[in-house]
């Protein structure tokens, strides 16, 4: 008598030892003209449950508008690994500055200038900096930040050097302080300057 391996003995009696589908299979399925969303309970994690449904619900609609889809991928966020508390303390950050950037885009709506991300973005930096050039600490008006009129964003380190393009290396600069102070990090521009505008520059950031 010559023995098997489960998933062998499986597969000569022509059964699937597992719900695993081939890509040859997968493609082969017939596809039903909509999702059926998930039972209550069907999954173990609740939090991904609901996201499954609302991914089922999302692609219903499209179909409902746009008919057959074609491809769809879905990518995975990474706060889904997250647990509960992680999860609570990012949803209030975002919640945060939501109401923030609603706040930056009423004040910017108020200049009579139209409020896109840049923008918000901008008057976010310079809320930051006190309405200051973060070096030489002269005042800067929304207006003139926003629309460019003499001052400008500048990358507390050089692009050129760290290829660092975030929020967190950018701030407010009038342009002669940008032009003066090239291709050094702030740090090391403010310190080629004297001992009192190097304080005040310590104080403002």
């Amino acid at each position: 008598m010559q023995g098997y391996g489960y998933s062998d003995a499986c597969a000569m009696c022509g059964v699937n030892h597992s719900n695993y589908i081939t890509k040859e299979e997968n493609s082969e399925r017939e596809l039903k003209p909509r999702l059926e969303r998930l039972n209550k309970g069907e999954l173990r994690q609740p939090l991904v449950e609901k996201i499954l449904n609302q991914t089922i619900n999302l692609s219903n609609a499209i179909l409902d508008r746009f008919g057959e889809i074609d491809e769809v991928r879905v990518e995975l966020a990474r706060e889904l690994k997250q647990n509960k508390e992680h999860r609570a303390e990012t949803t209030i950050r975002i919640n945060k500055q939501e109401r923030e950037n609603l706040m930056l885009a009423n004040m910017i709506s108020e200049l009579n200038i139209s409020p896109t991300r840049r923008r918000i973005q901008k008057m976010r930096m310079l809320r930051e900096t006190d309405n200051k050039c973060i070096y030489c600490g002269a005042v800067v008006t929304p207006s003139q930040f926003i629309e460019g009129h003499g001052y400008e964003v500048e990358h507390i380190i050089p692009r050129s050097r760290l290829f660092d393009d975030s929020f967190t290396n950018k701030v407010c600069s009038c342009r002669e302080c940008n032009a003066a102070k090239g291709n050094l990090t702030g740090y090391d521009f403010m310190k080629t300057q004297s001992e009192e505008k190097f304080n005040e520059y310590l104080d403002r950031i």
